[in-house]
């Protein structure tokens, strides 16, 4: 709600309330509307924003200054008018500077937020000096001990292809389609770089795999375990498929067996090649995320500890 990037956990003691206007990024809850419209915590920062304050900005106070000397020093008609004119020229400029930072996805309210950005000498940033757009990007993604990259992915053995698309659309958040902007991702940066990842390179319908499977249990996501989990039923079978997805070294540990790139399983005998692979990307400072998929026949038979 404050465009602030961190999120901001929602506990039913200490934080009970969701604002309208934020999105929930993780998580699954039921919610209770309890107030709407202006009576929101968002309604009220509109109207304290709308609110006139009489707080007069720096140009205006300097047009005042300029208008009263050349008042005073005016000994014609033609120079007398020019104190009237400057005022809507100046208000004609700024509304002009609010279209032109409005092409560049910049909103701005009031006009006074150009004259006040005119005024800035100094933008204070992080330690990067960079400005940061808080969004991420898959670069690389590894089947087995094989690195795919751009067309290959189309060459990704189907059964695997099917497992990524039921762990991803069941744990990574949401997709919209917005007639103004087209697919809009809802979740975490993380979590909607790989959602985006599945729905544009992998050609991943979301709604065709949540209709063909039923949620049995979410487990969300630990920072301790550093995984989040879900527990699900196909239509067409009657097995119980766990997928888990989190840090890549804390997944790899719990795995015993992986696929490569023709969708065979393999005993995972040489677990060091795939812990270089995980740390030659974190020292390239990537985020590495895996996913593993387990099956069962009865709900009862799941390891809870993964």
């Amino acid at each position: 709600m404050t465009r602030e990037s961190d999120h901001v956990e929602i506990n039913q003691d200490r934080n009970p309330f969701l604002f309208s206007g934020t999105k929930v990024s993780d998580g699954y809850a039921k919610m209770l509307i309890t107030s709407v419209g202006m009576n929101t915590t968002w309604g009220e920062m509109m109207s304290t924003i709308s609110q006139d304050t009489n707080v007069q900005t720096p140009i205006p106070a300097q047009l005042d200054k300029l208008t009263s000397s050349i008042g005073k020093t005016a000994s014609t008609i033609v120079v007398d008018a020019i104190p009237e004119g400057l005022p809507l020229a100046v208000a004609s400029t700024l509304a002009y500077l609010m279209k032109r930072m409005m092409a560049n996805q910049a909103m701005v309210r009031r006009h006074s937020a150009c004259e006040t950005m005119g005024f800035a000498t100094t933008i204070c940033t992080d330690k990067t000096g960079t400005f940061r757009l808080n969004q991420m990007k898959i670069t690389k993604f590894w089947l087995g001990k094989e690195c795919i990259e751009g067309k290959s992915y189309v060459s990704i053995a189907a059964n695997v292809l099917e497992l990524l698309q039921q762990g991803v659309s069941n744990m990574t958040g949401s997709v919209y389609m917005s007639s103004a902007s087209g697919l809009e991702f809802y979740s975490s940066p993380t979590e909607k770089a790989i959602l985006s990842w599945a729905v544009l390179e992998l050609n991943m319908d979301t709604e065709k795999v949540k209709q063909n499977c039923s949620v049995l249990h979410v487990e969300a996501f630990n920072s301790e375990k550093k995984r989040s989990g879900i527990l699900i039923k196909k239509v067409e079978d009657d097995m119980v498929h766990a997928h888990w997805k989190g840090a890549a070294e804390m997944i790899l540990k719990r795995c015993f067996h992986y696929y490569n790139f023709e969708g065979n399983v393999n005993s995972l005998n040489n677990w060091m090649k795939f812990d270089q692979i995980i740390q030659g990307k974190g020292a390239s400072s990537l985020r590495c995320i895996a996913f593993a998929h387990e099956q069962f026949f009865e709900l009862e038979d799941v390891n809870p500890n993964g």
